[in-house]
């Protein structure tokens, strides 16, 4: 395999990026709708970041890519979470190992 170089690599790299950017959003949008027909607590930054000290994971980062990162984590990765009181306990226990 040959290397890509220049505007070709530049190129496939938007690609890749945008192409990874809708998987993550399907993702998401699969799991969303799972979740609300299994009656699990819909996300809420304002109401997880009272609950919990999300400053570990950088409460200094833009508040949408804090939405948008605790909101995958809780609807993708903790999907058998099922309220926001639940999910603040995984966060404070992921923030307790950093």
């Amino acid at each position: 395999m040959t290397g890509l170089k220049g505007a070709d690599a530049l190129d496939f790299h938007k690609k890749l990026k945008e192409r990874n950017a809708a998987l993550r959003n399907a993702e998401l949008n699969a799991a969303k709708e799972l979740a609300d027909k299994n009656g699990k607590e819909p996300f809420d930054l304002v109401k997880l970041e009272r609950l919990c000290d999300t400053s570990q994971a950088g409460r200094l980062v833009e508040g949408t890519e804090r939405q948008a990162m605790y909101e995958y984590m809780y609807y993708v990765e903790y999907k058998n979470v099922g309220t926001l009181q639940d999910f603040a306990r995984v966060v404070t226990t992921l923030a307790s190992w950093s």
